[in-house]
């Protein structure tokens, strides 16, 4: 997915020889060199443009982290850029979501074959996270969702359409379709 612009751009990395423990990230390197027609664009918007699937708010945070290079210095997301200049992208993939189903009682509102509405009380937490593995809504969800059939060979899991904070009780949206989600 790297867009090499050069044409002696070194190819992909050998296939790794061993596993990743599930502490490990995966990560990738996106290199851009910017055009004549998008210098002056502000950084995080030209990425935005280049970089399906990733949303103007987790750019911003990639570039507050020092994720994204511009001529090998970090910048700003308003940096307006010129042309020539390269600009470097770290991804990281989060290490695989190992979530356990666990049969916790759902006050469920509202469902059909698309979504699922969910009273949330008080000091659940909405999805496991560091040092909160289990007792999660995504943990009970996910026991919900096992009895759907199975499509494209993968069980349904939860897609929470937003979050509410764990000492919060509410109305909690969560799809049980891609459609549904986007």
């Amino acid at each position: 997915m790297t867009n090499h612009d050069d044409a002696g751009a070194p190819g992909p990395p050998p296939p790794a020889t061993e596993q990743l423990t599930a502490t490990e990230q995966l990560s990738e390197i996106l290199s851009f060199e910017i055009a004549a027609e998008d210098s002056g664009a502000r950084l995080d918007a030209y990425l935005a443009a280049r970089i399906e699937g990733t949303s103007r708010t987790t750019l911003k945070r990639l570039i507050e982290d020092g994720d994204v290079l511009v001529e090998d210095r970090s910048a700003k997301p308003s940096y307006k850029l010129r042309a020539g200049e390269r600009v470097e992208v770290e991804l990281t993939a989060p290490p695989p979501l190992d979530l356990t189903p666990e049969d916790i009682p759902l006050d469920i509102i509202h469902e059909d074959d698309e979504v699922i509405v969910i009273n949330k009380p008080a000091r659940m937490v909405v999805h496991p996270a560091a040092g909160v593995h289990s007792g999660t809504l995504a943990n009970a969800l996910a026991f919900h969702f096992r009895q759907l059939p199975a499509r494209d060979g993968e069980h349904v899991r939860p897609g929470v359409v937003h979050r509410l904070d764990r000492d919060t009780s509410g109305l909690l949206v969560a799809a049980k379709t891609v459609a549904a989600h986007e």
